[in-house]
């Protein structure tokens, strides 16, 4: 993505007559991506309609964690102690 002023410059350089690789060149940046604004000009980017998508990955499980903070519980009970943890008693995270 250009920035406005180095939109201005290639187009003006263009104006002037200079090719498409000596503007590349001069702006340092690829042949195409020149060729791609010369031929677009100073014109508003054109956006569609944004989709709606899939749902969350974890749309799921919110309904759990709600009611699980609605009912007050920490974090630390609600998840089930496994492993090392139950061996010492549920003192380690």
């Amino acid at each position: 993505m250009v920035q406005l002023g180095e939109l201005m410059m290639i187009l003006e350089l263009h104006r002037h007559g200079l090719s498409v690789t000596a503007i590349a060149r001069r702006t340092g940046r690829d042949p195409k991506t020149v060729r791609k604004y010369i031929e677009r000009g100073v014109a508003a980017p054109v956006y569609g309609p944004r989709s709606v998508g899939r749902p969350s990955k974890l749309a799921p499980f919110m309904g759990g964690a709600g009611l699980r903070t609605a009912v007050g519980w920490a974090a630390q009970q609600a998840r089930p102690v496994h492993g090392i943890s139950a061996r010492a008693g549920g003192r380690f995270p």
